[in-house]
């Protein structure tokens, strides 16, 4: 316990001052504290449990709201490494070793950029280590309760993010491990911890309220129990198509964790690879065969989802590197226990496990330092100012259309315009609110959608259609080049015109 206190304690004083103050526009930062203002409803599978807690925590402390999301990163990760130290040295009975495993997973270059950005996955993270170190302590003790704890902690990362459902496998393990002098059969186990599982499930029932809360602000629709879970399963988002309907072509990013993990972290591969080794020595469902399963399970993950092939997406699929790299962590502990030659050579292998982190600890750090970055809020404010007076900006991507969102409804700047997001046309809610926000056009909008063959071209069509009726639209770089009309630059953003 106080070894990892203090490295809690450390790494908090460590990334506490590389937060991020301002909005980076870096994944779904922006609408996640948009979120959190408003009390709108995000994108699938709408992440229930951080909502929540991102609301509640933004209205009781008097922080700026990004920065204090941003600290809800940085304090999630110390937890996750308080729960990883235990994990690993029940599995690899060492202290020294244990240590140098969890500081290698903090510097890892993805989870020290995710420690200092408003994000979901550092919340994951503690959860699934939490499940994890639940299951260790029913393997121990044969304590009942432990058992029920994971159930319920599987239940509630799942409520959280749906990558969870990759550590079920232990849970499967755990209910068919046989506990001394029990008389409860397996089955009345199983069902309580399936109500438990579903307890912790429940907070996805909340999306109707998130919905109802902001429903001109919402990402999507909840009117019934089959939209909840529509939302939930990201079915018409993309389940491993990650960039939802893009038309850009797709890259498998695991080759791209792969050789970060072997420049960063080569021990976490060598441990991949004796792992396969060690669980051919191993009976078939024993607990260490099982971890490596889970580990396996993560990166078939990896391999299934599709980001588009741009450099600007390697930092969203980044995100995902430090739930796969986790799931390999207690394998990595396991099998430094097996290697009984290294064992009594600690220098040598906390050598292995650290050099390399930290010869590549400047430059993710440096990534990673946040604290003074506030190019996408100056950014953001000086397209808000060029808006005409009563105008419509048409964003054109994520980054662009969560920030104005955030700027304009969280924080209240300039309330005279309208924001319409062009990459959401193609979804049958999003028309529907527009048809309440601009009732100069309502009567037109399905009729544009069906003549449309492109989401370009319905993105004009609505643009000239305002324009006839004397509302100046503006648009971001990225989405100025529409079919059927002209445009002039005002500054960062360009302003569309008919033809003569």
């Amino acid at each position: 316990t106080i070894w990892a206190s203090l490295l809690c304690l450390g790494y908090i004083a460590l990334m506490v001052p590389r937060a991020a103050r301002v909005v980076q526009g870096i994944g779904d930062d922006a609408e996640f504290v948009f979120s959190a203002l408003t009390g709108a409803l995000v994108h699938p599978p709408g992440f229930p449990i951080y909502a929540i807690l991102s609301r509640w925590l933004v209205s009781i402390f008097d922080l700026p709201a990004y920065y204090c999301l941003s600290l809800v990163s940085v304090f999630c990760l110390s937890l996750t490494g308080f729960v990883l130290f235990y994990i690993c040295v029940q599995l690899s009975q060492s202290n020294t070793c244990s240590a140098a495993l969890v500081i290698s997973f903090w510097l890892f270059g993805p989870t020290l950029k995710s420690a200092t950005l408003v994000e979901v996955f550092p919340l994951h993270l503690l959860l699934s280590s939490s499940f994890l170190a639940a299951v260790i302590r029913y393997r121990e003790s044969k304590a009942r309760s432990a058992l029920y704890v994971a159930a319920f902690l599987l239940g509630l990362g799942g409520a959280h993010h749906p990558i969870m459902v990759f550590w079920s496998p232990l849970m499967v393990w755990a209910l068919m491990m046989r506990t001394p002098g029990s008389r409860s059969p397996v089955y009345k186990v199983g069902l309580r911890c399936l109500i438990l599982i579903l307890v912790g499930l429940s907070p996805y029932a909340l999306l109707r309220i998130q919905f109802t809360a902001a429903p001109m602000l919402a990402f999507g629709q909840i009117e019934s129990v089959t939209d909840i879970l529509r939302h939930a399963l990201r079915t018409d988002y993309g389940t491993f198509r990650l960039s939802a309907h893009t038309s850009e072509n797709m890259k498998v990013y695991l080759w791209d964790f792969l050789w970060m993990v072997m420049t960063t972290m080569p021990i976490w591969l060598i441990g991949l690879v004796l792992g396969v080794r060690e669980r051919g020595r191993q009976r078939s469902g024993s607990f260490s065969s099982l971890l490596w399963i889970v580990m396996m399970v993560h990166l078939g993950f990896l391999f299934l989802v599709r980001f588009p092939d741009q450099a600007s997406y390697t930092i969203l699929a980044e995100r995902f590197y430090s739930s796969v790299l986790l799931a390999g962590m207690p394998v990595l502990a396991w099998v430094v226990a097996s290697l009984s030659t290294l064992k009594n050579r600690q220098p040598l292998l906390l050598g292995v496990i650290l050099l390399p982190t930290l010869v590549m600890l400047p430059a993710n750090d440096s990534a990673a330092d946040r604290s003074e970055n506030s190019f996408m809020e100056a950014y953001l404010q000086e397209c808000l100012h060029e808006v005409p007076k009563n105008g419509v900006w048409l964003t054109a991507a994520d980054f662009d259309s969560f920030g104005a969102q955030l700027m304009h409804y969280g924080e209240g700047l300039r309330p005279d315009i309208r924001i319409i997001v062009a990459p959401r046309l193609g979804a049958d809610w999003y028309r529907a609110q527009l048809a309440k926000s601009f009732p100069e056009i309502k009567s037109d909008l399905e009729k544009w959608f069906v003549e449309s063959s492109t989401k370009e071209e319905y993105a004009a069509k609505i643009s000239r259609g305002l324009i006839q009726k004397g509302i100046e639209v503006v648009t971001s770089p990225e989405g100025n080049r529409l079919p059927g009309l002209l445009w002039r630059p005002l500054g960062i953003l360009w302003q569309h015109h008919l033809p003569d």
